[in-house]
């Protein structure tokens, strides 16, 4: 019942205009013209009676004259012909006599015949006509294009399915996307061929296809007609690389998804936190055999835990949804496209240095507006913003201490939202994932108020534009620090001792005289767990939603799954937990006043 929810509303949230129909009933022929290329390209489908229908790109400078592009047309086409004509032969008992027929390849513009000494950047127009081998194509400049399509390797069924789109002047919105399956079920050989010459079958329309049960041991093909307004394109396929599978059955999430199967009501939001476990961390050898030893090597693969990360993600209807860990391709490619549909809009903060994996923060449209957004790598302020001087000359002191803090790219993302229900009520969303030694006390504990203190330095910033405004803070994130540390304390009690063991974590890098104190009223709503991440070496609460006291209260909290299900197949990640973190769930509300 609730993944038919979950179905249904993507369907609604995917559906688009199917009666979009060209001004003509020609074919077409694309032509792609930019500005800042040197070169046109143009694609069309050609078929006859010696070669079933195919696509044919073409790359041809625009300087060249069009009576050149037409020979290229002529060899191209000749040439698949005679390649089929040779198959054939070697088929066939019988003797093939049959000739390629020469045949022309004419331009028109408004009923005249273009000439082939006209270059390509003045040939190519909107309404000009190609004839080839007696078929005419309408010309398309620019047109809604795909540049690539594809599916995952790994099909699941009940997990959400769809296609990666490369477009150009075209909009993933608008675009029609149909849906077909294999009407036979097939034996994965991974022959893709062999589902080529199948029957299709219409499967559904939209962005996203929930292979069913029944789907599993059929192959899967998508076609996208790319689309802008009324406009439309070559529609462009791709078919699945191997047949749908059965998923897992019942994960845990899908329990905790009985908790988040509505949105919220108005004055209220639901916060997520998740460390959805980077690939870059996953996938790898060391990962294999050192950190995730119990967990099968497909399991680790990107493309199955995808599957279950988005399929949890989407379960759990946030209005504000923090990540860390996360691939930049993945913000792009996946989350992006995905959680638009479903109404929300994401920013993505790199972390320093090399690392392609960040933090990002989700926000419901229909609750909020963004504002404001920033950046800001904590070993790069504290040695240029003249606010952050004091602890700046605190860890210079310890020259060890300082060299291990400048060489962290931690990251701090800070998200200013407008509400949209309640105006001149405002969010300050904070996301952060701090450093990961297990012997880093201190450092995680000066990285915290290095993050507060710019959060306090933002509030003040923005009240002073409006004193009128309410500012909320909701910090997230990763802390990689239980509560019986420092980081906790000082979040939750406003305030960090001189005394306290943290400073001494590492002797050789200890932090002396040190008292410090904050504004903000913050506790967990989530309280402190036994553990929210949980593997075959460790298990201890790391992961927090810290919420502003002063201005929110929490409304309602939804469950972690039970240690059994967390410890079924020995530790995290799994075949049912996609990451090795367990996602935090809470719904806020504002105090009223």
């Amino acid at each position: 019942m609730l993944r038919g929810s979950l179905i249904q509303v993507l369907k609604i949230a995917t559906l688009r205009n199917t009666s979009r129909r060209s001004m003509t009933t020609l074919p077409k022929v694309i032509v792609q013209n930019r500005e800042d290329d040197e070169d046109i390209h143009l694609s069309f489908k050609f078929g006859s009676s010696e070669l079933p229908e195919r696509q044919f790109n073409f790359k041809r400078s625009k300087t060249e004259d069009v009576g050149r592009v037409f020979s290229r047309i002529i060899t191209n086409i000749s040439s698949a012909i005679a390649k089929k004509q040779k198959k054939k032969k070697k088929t066939s008992s019988e003797s093939d006599t049959s000739v390629i027929n020469d045949f022309n390849v004419q331009l028109t513009y408004k009923g005249a015949c273009v000439s082939e000494e006209v270059k390509n950047c003045d040939a190519w127009k909107n309404g000009a006509v190609l004839s080839v081998a007696g078929v005419e194509y309408e010309v398309s400049v620019n047109a809604p294009y795909v540049k690539s399509i594809n599916l995952p390797s790994s099909i699941m069924a009940g997990f959400p399915l769809y296609p990666k789109l490369e477009l150009e002047f075209a909009n993933q919105e608008d675009c029609k996307i149909m849906w077909y399956k294999t009407a036979e079920k097939l034996v994965n050989d991974g022959i893709k061929n062999k589902a080529s010459n199948q029957k299709w079958v219409n499967a559904g329309e939209g962005y996203f296809y929930f292979p069913e049960a029944d789907d599993v041991g059929r192959f899967v093909k998508v076609i996208c007609t790319p689309c802008q307004e009324s406009w439309s394109g070559l529609e462009r396929e791709a078919i699945s690389s191997d047949v749908v599978e059965a998923g897992p059955g019942l994960c845990p999430f899908d329990e905790r998804h009985l908790y988040t199967s509505s949105l919220t009501e108005k004055g209220s939001f639901r916060c997520i936190s998740y460390n959805i476990l980077a690939d870059l961390y996953a996938d790898s050898e060391y990962s294999r055999t050192i950190l995730f030893p119990y967990c099968p090597p497909y399991v680790l693969a990107f493309d199955y835990r995808k599957q279950l990360l988005l399929k949890e993600i989407l379960g759990y209807n946030g209005d504000v949804i923090c990540l860390q860990e996360v691939d930049s391709k993945l913000f792009h490619s996946d989350l992006c496209p995905l959680l638009k549909i479903s109404g929300l809009e994401g920013v993505f903060s790199e972390k320093g240095g090399q690392v392609v994996e960040g933090v990002a923060c989700f926000f419901r449209t229909s609750k909020f507006k963004l504002k404001d957004s920033k950046r800001v790598v904590l070993s790069e302020i504290l040695n240029s913003d003249p606010a952050f001087n004091d602890i700046h000359t605190k860890i210079y002191e310890n020259q060890t201490l300082a060299e291990k803090i400048i060489a962290r790219t931690t990251t701090l993302q800070v998200v200013l939202l407008e509400s949209q229900e309640n105006l001149g009520k405002f969010l300050l969303i904070a996301n952060t994932h701090l450093y990961f030694h297990p012997d880093a006390d201190n450092i995680r504990l000066l990285q915290t108020i290095t993050c507060v203190r710019y959060i306090e330095y933002l509030l003040k910033q923005t009240k002073e534009k409006d004193p009128n405004c309410e500012i909320a803070v909701v910090f997230c994130g990763d802390f990689n620090s239980c509560p019986e540390f420092g980081v906790y304390e000082f979040l939750t009690t406003g305030s960090i001792s001189q005394d306290s063991p943290d400073w001494k974590s590492v002797q050789e890098e200890a932090v002396e005289g040190v008292k410090i104190s904050h504004s903000l009223k913050l506790d967990s709503s989530c309280g402190s767990p036994p553990y929210t991440n949980y593997t075959s070496g460790f298990y201890g609460c790391l992961d927090y939603i810290f919420y502003d006291t002063s201005l929110l209260n929490v409304s309602s909290i939804v469950p972690l799954p039970d240690h059994a299900d967390v410890t079924q197949h020995v530790a995290l990640p799994s075949v049912t937990f996609p990451s090795d973190h367990l996602a935090l769930i809470c719904t806020l509300q504002w105090l009223q006043g």
